[in-house]
C-alpha cells in the first residue's frame, strides 16, 4: 500500500475507529452499496454576530502560508453572506437561468455539426445528480471551490441512478490540496493524490477566494442598518411608557413592575418621584437615513453578484434602463456557461465516463441561445425570396404547420359567388 494510502488508513483509525483499508471505487463498487471515499466529523456551530474584525481575521487564516484554514471564512460565507434576501435573489436568479438552459451530449471530435446523442443526453438531463453538479459548478464562483464525491447506483431492471455527495468546503483547504476530518484540528491528508480523485472524488475549483469574499463587508453592514432600523421603529414607532413611584418602596416597586408588564407591549420604565428621565434631541428622521444605506448596501450587492441593478429601482427605474441592464447580466450568464462547458470537458464528463455513468467519448455543449424575435423578423423577409423548411419552423418558433394554404384568385371570387347566385 502506498505511503498516502496508509496514512489516510491511520485517520481514518483514529478518527472513525475503522480499519478497513482504502481502495479504489472503481474495483469495489458493487449494485446495492455505495462507499464513501471521505468521511468527516459533523461539528456544533456558534451562530453569534459576526463583524468586520472577525471577517478580517477570517480572510488572513486563508493567506497563512504554512498552516492555511478556510474554515472560518466559508462558515461566514454560508451564514452571513447567503442568507442575505437580496443576495439569495441574484445568485438564484443566476444559477435558475444557466440550469434552464439545454444542453447535449456529442461524440467528441467530429465538430459541430454531429448528431446529438439523444440516450445519454436525457440520461443527464433527467439526472438529479447531475443537476447538483451544475448547480455547484455556478456556486463554486461565489464560494471559491466546490468538492464532490460520485457514485452510481443500480436501481432494479439496470437502469443507472447517478449519486453526489457535496462535500464541506469548511474541511478543505484547495491551497495546500488539504482536508480535515475535524476542521477545527490540525490532521490532515492530500485528497488530491488519493486513487478516486478525477473520477469518483470532483473538485471544481477557480483559484480565487470566491466572489462573496467582496460582499460580506456590505451584507454585515446591511445588518447592522437594519437592526438599528428596527430599534428606531420599536422606540419611537410606540411611545415608551414612563411610571414614577417610590422606588425605595420595595413592595410599590413590584406592583409598578407587574402593572407595566400587563399594560402592553410598548418599551416602558419606572423612576423614582424624585427622578427626571428625558430622550435627547437628535437627529429628526422617520428611519430614512437607514433606508438610504440600506438601499445604498443593496445596490454595492447586485453590481458585484450580477454585475447591473436591475428592477430594483421601482422610484428612478424605467423601461429601457432595465432593457440596458439585462443585456448586460445576459452577457454576464454567457460567460457563466462558457465556463461551465469548459469546466464539464475537462473535469465531469471525463469523471462519469470513468465510472461507468456515460458511454463512449462524449463532449458536452449547450444549445446556442437565440433572440426569437430578431431570427422572426429575419425569417419573414427571407420567405419572399427564399423557401423555408417548415419543420425548422415548427421546432423553432412552436408553429404547428399543417400545409400550404390554398390561394384563391379574385377570379375565382368571381366566379364562385355567380355559381352560388345560381344554384
Amino acid at each position: 500500500m502506498s505511503k498516502i494510502g496508509t496514512l489516510i488508513n491511520n485517520i481514518r483509525s483514529d478518527w472513525f475507529g475503522s480499519s478497513q483499508p482504502v481502495t479504489n471505487l472503481a474495483a469495489g463498487l458493487t449494485k446495492d452499496q455505495q462507499k464513501k471515499v471521505i468521511q468527516w466529523k459533523d461539528k456544533a456551530l456558534s451562530l453569534v454576530r459576526t463583524d468586520i474584525k472577525q471577517w478580517k481575521a477570517a480572510w488572513m487564516d486563508t493567506t497563512a502560508e504554512d498552516d492555511p484554514k478556510n474554515w472560518r471564512l466559508q462558515n461566514i460565507y454560508e451564514y452571513d453572506v447567503a442568507l442575505d434576501g437580496l443576495v439569495t435573489s441574484q445568485v438564484e436568479n443566476i444559477r435558475d437561468k444557466c440550469l434552464g438552459t439545454e444542453f447535449s451530449l456529442k461524440p467528441k471530435g467530429k465538430g459541430k455539426t454531429t448528431t446529438v446523442d439523444e440516450e445519454q443526453t436525457k440520461k443527464l438531463a433527467n439526472s438529479i445528480g447531475f443537476r447538483t453538479i451544475r448547480e455547484k459548478i455556478t456556486m463554486a464562483q461565489f464560494h471559491g471551490y466546490e468538492i464532490m464525491e460520485l457514485s452510481v447506483i443500480q436501481k432494479d431492471g439496470g437502469e443507472q441512478e447517478l449519486s453526489v455527495t457535496v462535500l464541506p468546503r469548511t474541511n478543505f483547504v484547495p491551497k495546500k490540496g488539504r482536508f480535515y476530518p475535524d476542521y477545527s484540528e490540525d490532521t490532515h491528508f492530500a485528497y488530491r493524490e488519493m486513487p478516486e480523485y478525477g473520477s469518483y472524488l470532483i473538485e471544481i475549483d477557480t483559484g480565487t477566494i470566491g466572489a462573496f469574499n467582496k460582499t460580506v463587508p456590505h451584507a454585515l453592514m446591511k445588518r447592522f442598518a437594519y437592526s438599528c432600523w428596527s430599534e428606531l421603529c420599536e422606540i419611537f414607532g410606540i411611545p415608551p411608557r414612563v411610571l414614577k413611584t417610590d422606588t425605595q418602596n420595595q413592595q410599590m416597586l413590584n406592583r409598578a413592575v407587574s402593572m407595566m408588564k400587563d399594560i402592553g407591549a410598548a418599551a416602558w420604565y419606572i423612576i423614582d418621584e424624585q427622578e427626571k428621565m428625558d430622550f435627547a434631541d437628535g437627529v429628526n428622521t422617520n428611519g430614512d437615513v437607514f433606508k438610504q444605506l440600506k438601499d445604498s448596501l443593496n445596490n454595492e450587492l447586485s453590481l458585484l453578484i450580477s454585475g447591473v441593478i436591475y428592477g430594483q429601482d421601482t422610484v428612478n427605474g424605467n423601461r429601457s434602463k432595465d432593457e440596458s441592464a439585462r443585456e448586460i447580466w445576459e452577457e454576464r450568464i454567457t460567460a457563466y456557461l462558457k465556463r461551465e462547458e469548459m469546466i464539464q470537458n475537462s473535469i465531469v464528463i471525463p469523471a462519469l465516463i470513468s465510472i461507468g455513468f456515460l458511454k463512449g467519448n462524449m463532449e458536452f455543449e449547450f444549445h446556442p441561445t437565440v433572440d426569437l424575435d430578431k431570427l422572426w423578423t429575419r425569417t419573414k423577409d427571407s420567405m419572399t425570396e427564399f423557401d423555408v423548411d417548415p419543420v425548422w419552423l415548427g421546432e423553432t418558433f412552436g408553429v404547428k404547420l399543417l400545409g400550404k394554404k390554398q390561394k384563391t384568385t379574385p377570379t375565382d371570387n368571381k366566379l364562385a359567388a355567380v355559381l352560388d347566385f345560381f344554384v
